[in-house]
């Protein structure tokens, strides 16, 4: 932190000196003599100061990706605790008194702008208020936030950045999920002969591995595009990408283009997801609802295209136009397990030749694939 950043991250919350002297337990002298660059100040009150600053919604922003160093104000998130400024009217409505403090309990997700325009709910010990602008409330005590919890060192956090290390983790991830694709796609959808094949060998067996990988896939596409919370817990997923890393508008808007696309997928599937996969829904088992997550030929190609084309705009964005692609050249190797399947079937229909001559029917079957 600049002595800079902290005057103001102190103008962006109405702090006076003393307010933040109170918070971070630092003398009122040493936060002035640091803000005028009389002296550095110990480390530790200085990182105090900060700590405070952080838990009342600041965000730092360091020199990095060309930025200059500077503040600005996070956005309100469910489980912060919040009170209603003293100018404002919301209050009488609800009969909540000055000094009541309250629970952040839902943010509007998507705000038609950025800034102070988005609207939060709160509930109080004695009322709940509904959707209203964020700008009529002020930060009391900030939930431990995702980057809190990871509790990563300093050099980690100092060399590569927060942001960084989440968007490398969701790009694992997805890469994962794009390899069980491929693998399925390889063995299930790939050519009438393998099905063939499959059933001439063990029908059951690999009718059954495919019922298991179409619902792996199913979950795994699902929790991928998940909501960036559930309850106080953060979930790493698309949702989570957009509302909580810091882009410029013109990004946001253009990861949230095509994140309504893979919404749109999510929507088809999402029913077998929670009434069939993740949990038993009544109805849906004793009527034995059919057809749960269709969805057109071809959709769930576009679905890894459009993650694909979402990861590029945000790992872009984070390491100055550089790309990552989640698909690997030789992500499989399920050819390698039809070929075998088809030369041990070969092997046993020799059954009047001598070894010999089942070895040459094997190297004949290579040379021709």
């Amino acid at each position: 932190m600049q002595p800079e950043q902290m005057r103001a991250a102190r103008a962006a919350l109405n702090w006076s000196l003393e307010r933040l002297a109170e918070e971070s337990g630092v003398h009122r002298n040493t936060l002035s003599n640091f803000e005028t660059r009389k002296f550095d100040g110990e480390p530790e009150k200085i990182a105090a100061a900060e700590r405070s600053l952080r838990s009342a919604g600041v965000v730092f922003i360091n020199e990095r990706h060309g930025e200059t160093p500077g503040i600005k104000l996070r956005r309100f998130r469910v489980g912060d605790q919040v009170r209603l400024r003293p100018q404002t009217r919301v209050r009488f409505s609800y009969d909540v008194a000055p000094e009541d403090t309250g629970t952040v309990v839902a943010v509007e997700p998507h705000p038609p702008q950025t800034g102070p325009t988005y609207r939060i709910a709160v509930k109080f010990g004695r009322a709940e208020i509904p959707y209203v602008f964020r700008y009529e409330y002020e930060l009391v005590k900030a939930v431990e936030s995702f980057t809190d919890s990871l509790q990563l060192g300093p050099d980690d956090d100092d060399q590569r950045g927060r942001s960084e290390i989440i968007l490398d983790e969701f790009c694992v991830i997805c890469e994962a999920t794009r390899t069980d694709f491929e693998l399925y796609k390889g063995l299930f959808e790939s050519t009438r002969s393998n099905l063939d094949l499959f059933d001439s060998i063990a029908p059951y067996t690999f009718a059954d591995l495919a019922q298991i990988m179409k619902e792996n896939l199913l979950i795994k596409c699902c929790k991928l595009t998940d909501p960036a919370n559930t309850r106080k817990n953060s979930n790493l997923t698309t949702n989570f990408i957009i509302e909580y890393f810091d882009w410029p508008i013109d990004v946001r808007r253009d990861l949230e283009i095509v994140n309504d696309r893979l919404m749109t997928f999510r929507d088809k599937i999402e029913p077998a997801r929670s009434k069939r996969l993740a949990h038993c829904d009544l109805p849906a088992q004793v009527l034995r609802k059919e057809n749960m997550g269709k969805f057109r030929e071809g959709d769930d190609f576009h679905f890894f295209r459009d993650l694909q084309e979402f990861i590029n705009i945000a790992y872009g964005q984070l390491y100055s136009g550089r790309t990552r692609s989640i698909a690997a050249s030789m992500s499989t190797d399920s050819f390698k397990l039809i070929r075998a399947l088809e030369k041990a079937v070969l092997f046993d229909r020799c059954q009047k030749c001598d070894e010999h001559e089942r070895a040459v029917a094997v190297l004949d079957y290579e040379d021709h694939h």
